[in-house]
């Protein structure tokens, strides 16, 4: 790991040797590594100078992937590298144990995942954008999918299993008239079966994609600075002059001056974003009181639970494919995995939509194959002015220590514990409509970490804890009204021409599905549009003072 932040990473103070920088970007996760790089390969043949800012530190994510930027050299001294360059890392728990790092925070981002099973956004769900916009997002998500690896596969699991277990449930969904027909999710895998996982750290990652960008930048045009986390923007005269910073490699805060014609990218984030907003803007300025409201996502609570086969008149002791199927509500989605065995969970464990049976050999059920391991997510969305992000300053600290908080209001709250007691009902109702009493007894139910045979007494007892909301998006939304929008449809701050946000606080919502693709595809309109703009001023040099430390 050491190498390759020796090779991908510079200090503050060097960094800013080598300025003046086109573009700043403030977060090197999800979006920042993607806009970095979009930023790098759609200038021709001209190439903007790219100053990154991350909070965390570089680290691969912990399974076997591709990474073809690395040299022979490089990968004969990265322990754990196969024969085929493969790089293996351990489990990223243990990482993050050992350097003290939370998930979230650290070069490639992980906060904003886009599993295999996530569903893919709709065309009627961009009915709250502007349309010119929309039409121009919707036509361009094919391409963004091929780009990132992701197959476009619909129905995405096929087999014994999903078909029986479609059939079963949806004779047993007439007792439920809030949702609509069980259907095979519309779900995309990414790459092929060896490189499949989550978008956040799969082979065709925005972290792949920009070290490799750096790999092939033999002028040293993008820079990445890590563990330097930006505090606030300094703002005169409409614009950001500055950004004040917490260097943790050397143990201070410090000042980095920005230029004329510097353009400032914020992707830290929904709550980081937000956050720097709150916090750098003047609260008389135009559109302050539309920062941090309009807060869209999903309030997500999974359910496990393990019984018989025979309950839904399954084969017994077959070695069956995994199931995927959804359901929606007027305001809910859930989301049906199965698979055969005891497992910890239904959730999908490999990614290939047409299994081959030889396939299907290399994943031997675990313990029980007499048993169907069944998770139900659910998932209640929220949206409205009333759902909004928040500032709280800790008490006895400086500024640094400003936290984004969220609001919600108490009937979205309400409506998301009464989708979670109708998800219990759903699968009690199930399994006793349709099991015997010798069966019955084998039923266990999850709760925390252990099975239970005993059912639940309420949906909390069995709902796994979320940490916050899940696919959120639009606190800072673009708009082409500037008193309705926080920022205009290519992602610039309404009354502050140096000052941009290019990741999902940005648009204005997702309906049911994932804001990833949708944010991605938006994201490179607009760094297309940023490229277009300065290469209009690109044959001279910003006229910016060199980056300076001011202690």
């Amino acid at each position: 790991m050491e190498l390759l932040r020796q090779r991908f990473t510079t200090s503050l103070e060097d960094a800013l040797d080598q300025g003046p920088y086109d573009f700043v970007i403030v977060g090197a996760g999800f979006f920042g590594c993607f806009v970095a790089s979009k930023l790098y390969q759609l200038s021709h043949p001209k190439k903007p100078k790219v100053l990154i800012l991350e909070a965390g530190d570089l680290w691969l994510p912990g399974h076997v992937k591709q990474y073809p930027f690395l040299t022979p050299k490089d990968l004969h001294r990265i322990p754990g590298v196969t024969a085929q360059g493969k790089v293996f890392y351990g489990p990223q728990d243990a990482w993050i144990a050992e350097k003290g790092y939370r998930q979230t925070t650290m070069v490639g981002g992980h906060s904003t995942q886009w599993d295999l099973w996530a569903p893919r956004t709709q065309p009627e769900d961009f009915a709250d954008w502007p349309t010119r916009i929309a039409d121009e997002v919707v036509d361009a998500m094919p391409a963004m999918e091929l780009e990132m690896g992701l197959r476009p596969a619909r129905p995405f699991f096929k087999g014994v299993l999903q078909d029986q277990l479609q059939v079963q449930l949806n004779r047993h969904l007439d007792q439920f008239s809030e949702f609509d027909e069980i259907r095979p999710g519309p779900f995309a895998a990414q790459g092929h079966a060896e490189q499949s996982g989550s978008l956040a750290a799969g082979p065709f990652c925005p972290l792949s994609m920009l070290l490799e960008t750096m790999a092939n930048d033999t002028e040293g045009h993008v820079k990445l600075v890590t563990g330097c986390r930006v505090r606030r923007f300094e703002i005169s005269d409409q614009r950001v002059i500055g950004l004040a910073v917490r260097d943790n490699r050397q143990n201070r805060f410090a000042e980095i001056k920005i230029g004329n014609r510097t353009q400032v990218i914020t992707t830290a984030g929904v709550r980081q974003s937000t956050r720097l907003f709150l916090e750098s803007l003047s609260p008389r300025g135009r559109g302050y009181e539309q920062i941090g409201r309009n807060l869209n996502g999903h309030m997500k609570s999974e359910f496990h639970v393990r019984f018989p086969k025979s309950v839904l008149s399954l084969p017994d002791a077959q070695l069956l494919p995994q199931a995927a199927l959804e359901t929606h509500g007027a305001d809910s989605c859930m989301q049906i995995f199965a698979v055969g065995g005891r497992h910890e969970s239904g959730r999908p464990h490999f990614a290939e939509p047409h299994f081959e049976q030889d396939r299907v050999k290399q994943h031997s059920v675990l313990g029980d194959q007499n048993m169907l391991t069944l998770t139900l997510v659910s998932y209640t969305g929220i949206a409205g002015d009333n759902n909004r992000i928040l500032m709280e300053k800790i008490a006895n600290q400086d500024v640094a220590n400003v936290q984004a908080y969220y609001r919600l209001n108490k009937n979205d709250l309400d409506n998301w514990q009464r989708h979670d007691v109708l998800a219990i009902k759903f699968l009690q109702s199930l399994i006793r409509n349709h099991g015997k009493k010798d069966e019955l007894n084998k039923v266990e139910w999850k709760v925390g970490q252990q099975w239970l045979s005993s059912p639940p007494q309420s949906a909390s007892q069995v709902r796994s804890p979320i940490n916050s909301v899940g696919f959120e998006c639009g606190t800072l939304r673009f708009s082409d009204d500037p008193d309705t929008g926080v920022l205009n449809q290519f992602g610039r701050s309404n009354g502050f021409a140096n000052l941009y946000c290019l990741d999902s606080a940005a648009i204005p919502s997702t309906g049911a599905g994932s804001p990833v693709l949708p944010t991605l595809t938006w994201a490179r309109i607009a760094t297309q549009k940023l490229v277009q703009q300065w290469y209009k001023h690109a044959m001279s040099r910003p006229a910016s003072i060199n980056g300076k430390i001011f202690a």
